[in-house]
């Protein structure tokens, strides 16, 4: 029986176009596809992420240390506890317990 791939990509010369027949992508698919689109990537692991460029919000989804990355470096401050993690940091570390959210505050 033919069964049908759910993924296919189409490279050219200009630029790359990528179809999907399913509903549901990995992550790290999603992360491969935004690397070779030229997209900037905070972190390298299934976390939630939301940022303005000020402000940067993320939720752990399993427990451990989660290494964020930050396109330029910054002044970096804990916004609810108000502590300053780093001046001049474009990266740091952060132990993350499942679920737990951190905000930061990105002073550039």
């Amino acid at each position: 029986m033919f069964r049908a791939k759910p993924i296919a990509v189409k490279e050219t010369s200009n630029y790359t176009t990528v179809y999907a027949s399913t509903l549901t992508l990995p992550s790290a698919f999603l992360r491969n596809c935004a690397r070779k689109a030229g997209a900037f990537l905070y972190v390298e692991s299934d976390e939630s992420l939301q940022t303005d460029g000020h402000w940067l919000t993320i939720s752990a989804t399993s427990g451990g240390k989660k290494e964020i990355r930050l396109p330029r470096p910054a002044v970096i401050r804990d916004a609810l506890g108000g502590e300053i993690l780093g001046t001049n940091i474009d990266h740091w570390g952060v132990d993350m317990k499942p679920g737990e959210t951190w905000i930061f505050e990105i002073q550039p």
